[in-house]
């Protein structure tokens, strides 16, 4: 489990990101998006392109589709899933 760890850490610092950085501060919560666009429909949102927000939290689950995927962040007032896609996050921000 360290050398897991260790390793992700490793991988981050080769795409040129600090794995342990501590002067991020977010903007906003998972919890205040979800409860923004509660109502929202995937049209609305599709149409609209809310945000950028700004969140940190814990990943607690990545699933990768190829060209696509999703993470699961957690923050202090709970979690929220994230769509990537690899075509607008360019090949080093998708990794």
């Amino acid at each position: 489990l360290k050398d897991e760890r260790l390793g992700k850490g490793e991988k981050l610092k080769a795409l040129g990101h600090l794995p342990y950085g501590n002067g991020f501060r977010p903007e906003h919560l998972a919890a205040e998006i979800l409860a923004k666009h509660e109502h929202d429909t995937p049209e609305q949102l599709e149409a609209a392109k809310p945000g950028p927000y700004s969140i940190a939290g814990r990943v607690v689950s990545v699933r990768d589709f190829g060209k696509a995927g999703f993470i699961v962040l957690q923050d202090r007032s709970g979690a929220i899933q994230v769509h990537v896609k690899k075509d607008v996050l360019g090949e080093q921000g998708f990794a």
